[in-house]
């Protein structure tokens, strides 16, 4: 149980960590993608119906904590379900032991059956 609860809290520093990290590469990211479309637009003001919404949309997209926050913590879930699906189809279709050794024509004995 020790362990366990060991495991567990170094489990919830890492994710925190994670988290930690993936709000600040979310919040450098989009200050560098601000800072690029504005230069863009100034280049290629030929494209502004193109550039404009773009710049709209980043520049109206939330990036408070807990949105970020709530994303990244769906994008874990999502992808920990998808790792749980693909583990239950791998034991869906993987025939047991028994019966590819049955298919073989070899028999299993456990120490009761020898007794």
């Amino acid at each position: 149980s020790s362990l366990w609860d060991k495991s567990s809290t170094e489990l919830s520093r890492l994710f925190a960590s994670m988290k930690e990290t993936e709000c600040s590469r979310r919040f450098r990211l989009r200050e560098l993608l601000i800072v690029f479309l504005k230069q863009q637009e100034r280049t290629w003001l030929g494209l502004p119906s193109v550039v404009s919404p773009v710049l709209k949309d980043l520049v109206n997209r939330p990036m408070d904590r807990v949105s970020i926050e709530d994303d990244v913590q769906t994008s874990i879930r999502l992808r920990a379900q998808g790792i749980q699906k693909d583990e239950q189809e791998k034991k869906k279709s993987k025939p047991s032991e028994n019966e590819t050794n049955k298919k073989s024509g070899l028999i299993t004995t456990t120490t009761s059956d020898a007794n």
